[in-house]
């Protein structure tokens, strides 16, 4: 299609201007940008872009997690992730809020206040490697890495 050679998946980008500024940035490095949010683009962009996800190289999901009151979602949008780490570079941040485990409502929607550490001990769990001794998702600098290509 365009030549990229490095394709970025953003799982739950956000807002239309944020989406733009990303892609800006990216082409100047031609990383071909593939941005899905469910909640935040016409259902018919984010649906054909979220067939895309399995052509990235690199899937990041920044403050998606932390925003989601339903753990079976949170668990879901994790075992789609993990299972495409396999094959490629998963970068997940979030917020941690004030830290404190307690989810709530705030004046911009809702946070659950996790520390970051407990997004990557369920990562991990979900990933079936805590059991073997060895972690697969690292945490480096506050986002959760797989160590597919050992980046840190």
């Amino acid at each position: 299609r365009n030549g990229y050679t490095t394709k970025l998946f953003d799982y739950g980008c956000g807002r239309k201007e944020t989406r733009d500024l990303i892609k800006a940035k990216l082409d100047k490095y031609e990383i071909e940008y593939i941005p899905y949010d469910p909640y935040n683009m016409p259902k018919h962009e984010a649906d054909y872009n979220l067939q895309r996800i399995e052509e990235a190289n690199i899937i990041v999901c920044s403050n998606v997690l932390n925003v989601i009151d339903s753990d079976q979602v949170v668990e879901s949008i994790m075992r789609k992730l993990d299972k495409l780490s396999q094959t490629r570079d998963i970068f997940i941040s979030v917020y941690e809020g004030d830290g404190t485990g307690i989810g709530k409502i705030t004046s911009k929607g809702y946070q659950r206040n996790e520390l970051v550490s407990k997004y990557r001990r369920k990562m991990n769990m979900i990933h079936g490697t805590m059991s073997a001794g060895h972690r697969y998702y690292n945490l480096y600098r506050g986002i959760i890495h797989n160590t597919t290509n050992k980046l840190f």
